[in-house]
């Protein structure tokens, strides 16, 4: 039970529509339980790079990166990798979903991070937040707009056929046709990725 609740609990925080939550937190716990051989000061430079790369945008780390990070050869530079991966995905979910420095440090407790680590983490997260908000919900990926020019309903057999005509605020025509069930599904996860997005807007306009 005390195993289940931890999980849930941490559930909540990390997983994502795009990443399964075995996934992620394979990865999470995985990384997590090297520390105990390695110190604080390492893991407070870990976590400072991490943020470093989020307020500037990057997404790779080079060879001579992961060497520096790694200048004792402590742990494999695989291992390593894995764990800077999982602190970029747990500073930038935690700053998208408002995070309190309080709630963090509770769900980092529940995935079995030390507590020394798990101060300087919090520290990091609380002293970089208001930066990291402002980057993470500034801008986002945008695809071309929809817009519905045209529809029509057609009877094939015993379905009912929806025909939508479309047009892209790049100039493309896009034609589909969906029956009740995939309408009806495209509804919802349509009014869910607006709930989902609302929240980010929202924080976007307040941004000074």
């Amino acid at each position: 039970m005390e195993i289940s609740a931890r999980k849930n609990a941490a559930k909540d925080l990390f997983c994502t529509p795009q990443e399964s939550y075995v996934f992620t937190m394979n990865r999470i716990f995985g990384a997590f339980f090297r520390l105990r051989l390695d110190s604080v000061i390492k893991f407070k430079g870990w976590c400072s790079y991490c943020v470093s790369n989020l307020i500037a945008k990057r997404a790779e780390t080079s060879a001579q990166q992961i060497a520096s990070l790694n200048s004792d050869g402590a742990i494999g530079d695989d291992s390593l990798k894995a764990m800077l991966a999982a602190l970029s995905f747990i500073f930038e979910k935690s700053v998208k979903s408002a995070c309190s420095p309080h709630d963090l440090e509770m769900e980092m407790q529940q995935l079995g991070l030390p507590a020394e680590h798990c101060k300087q983490l919090i520290k990091i997260y609380t002293v970089n937040f208001e930066k990291l908000k402002t980057v993470l919900t500034s801008s986002f990926m945008r695809g071309p707009s929809l817009s519905i020019t045209s529809q029509s309903v057609k009877n094939i057999d015993t379905d009912k056929v929806y025909v939508l005509n479309l047009r892209a605020s790049d100039g493309e025509q896009i034609t589909i046709a969906v029956n009740d069930e995939k309408l009806h599904f495209l509804q919802r996860e349509l009014s869910e990725a607006l709930d989902i997005t609302r929240t980010y807007v929202k924080s976007s306009a307040s941004a000074p």
